[in-house]
């Protein structure tokens, strides 16, 4: 039986389109699941690329980075984005960073750069805190980690 992968194609139709004789006298040492495998990840690296641009180019249309020298935004670092993303972007393009970075990367974000800016950001925090992060007291959680900012601070 023919193994198809999601994009319809068999092994073989694969092995066709390799014309790097190395790439190819690799992949034919390795067996079918190996190989969908690295095409699935390879796809998925792709599919994230491409949305970490596609966010990119939106802060950079909402003018999220207006303190910033144009020429500087060449690599947005992965804790800029995320940040820029939970204060600027919609709703759609927060979930969207679930896809591209865990969600322990996007919290440790949220806790450290977003949280305390509180009174500003409070209807956001609590938003994230209750449909991303399944906080079930998010008020609570919120004070608490303002609490621990200011003391840190004094």
């Amino acid at each position: 039986m023919k193994k198809i992968s999601e994009n319809g194609y068999s092994l073989e139709d694969l092995l066709k389109n390799v014309t790097d004789e190395n790439i190819h006298s690799e992949i034919s040492t390795m067996n079918e699941d190996e190989i969908f495998g690295s095409i699935i990840t390879a796809k998925n690296t792709m599919d994230n690329k491409q949305l970490r641009k596609r966010l990119e180019k939106k802060l950079i249309e909402e003018n999220a980075f207006w303190s910033y020298d144009k020429s500087s935004i060449v690599i947005i670092p992965d804790d800029v984005l995320i940040e820029k993303v939970l204060l600027h972007l919609d709703i759609e393009d927060v979930q969207s960073l679930f896809l591209i970075f865990p969600k322990k990367e996007i919290k440790k974000v949220w806790q450290e750069i977003v949280l305390p800016r509180e009174p500003l950001y409070h209807n956001l925090n609590r938003l994230y805190a209750f449909l991303f992060f399944n906080i079930e007291h998010p008020d609570r959680y919120i004070r608490y980690y303002k609490n621990k900012h200011i003391k840190s601070i004094v």
